[in-house]
């Protein structure tokens, strides 16, 4: 397969850190070509030339970032000036009530509330499409275990949004229970980028809290298939995978990074 995915990464480095830049151009020449949380110099004064600094070290920014109780109140508003000024053409919301309930924030997860997140997706999903913009919806593993009906509720999500596209975690997905790799190929064209992360073997916990799981290890070294993944999104024309690890395993953030990227890279899928 002549097809290689750019590889960026979100979370690991801080901007607020001391050394930020040192392993930003670390990471650049590791082989990273983007960063997903760069949006957050938008909040900065001096942001805009901090993007562009970014960009001239290699690390392009990704997508706009922001959250479903935003859009339910707000709509787009203000969502497409950012994605101009950031020089994107998505927007990313990470989460929605299924999630919050099975971490303990909602008393419960209702289909009921579960559907007017949806609703909000479905319009602000193409209320952005005319703007130009992608509204993305990142997973996390209740979308898969949470069922209604007899459908898991991310069915139930792109079954009505047409216009949605989906950050794809791939390690949320098999924690859910699903296989990722079936999942790119059955909603392969409503995906639009991969979050690259990776679980070591651990007995699944029963509560959904801040804790989640105790064995995120650096991408390549655990048990999601990232090989298969990647190669089916290669298939469907995905052109990014962005590395995440919401806790670190054995390694440093820095180490951990490297050794993803290697990892994807001795695959011979990683640009």
């Amino acid at each position: 397969m002549d097809k290689k995915m750019k590889i960026g990464f979100v979370g690991y480095i801080r901007p607020d850190e001391p050394d930020f830049w040192e392993n930003a151009k670390i990471l650049a020449d590791v082989g990273y070509k983007g960063i997903e949380h760069a949006g957050a110099f938008l909040e900065q004064e001096d942001g805009i030339d901090k993007i562009k600094r970014l960009r001239d070290i290699g690390l392009e920014p990704l997508t706009v970032s922001t959250d479903i109780d935003y859009l339910t109140n707000n709509g787009i508003a203000g969502l497409p000036e950012k994605a101009a000024k950031l020089g994107v053409d998505n927007v990313s919301v990470y989460a929605c009530s299924i999630l919050n309930g099975h971490r303990g924030r909602d008393q419960h997860v209702t289909f009921d509330g579960f559907m007017k997140d949806v609703d909000v997706l479905a319009e602000t999903s193409t209320a952005l499409k005319k703007e130009g913009l992608t509204l993305r919806y990142h997973n996390h593993a209740p979308e898969f275990k949470q069922v209604f009906d007899g459908l898991p509720a991310f069915d139930i999500l792109m079954r009505n949004t047409d216009d949605l596209q989906v950050l794809l975690d791939v390690a949320w997905v098999a924690y859910g229970g699903a296989d990722p790799v079936r999942i790119i190929y059955e909603w392969g064209p409503r995906l639009h980028a991969l979050h690259l992360k990776d679980f070591q073997y651990a007995p699944l916990r029963t509560a959904w809290n801040e804790r989640y799981h105790s064995a995120f290890t650096s991408v390549g070294s655990g048990v999601v298939d990232i090989r298969g993944c990647m190669k089916a999104a290669l298939e469907f024309g995905l052109t990014w995978g962005i590395m995440e690890q919401d806790a670190m395993n054995q390694l440093s953030p820095m180490d951990s990074l490297r050794a993803s990227y290697y990892n994807v890279k001795e695959y011979g899928l990683a640009e």
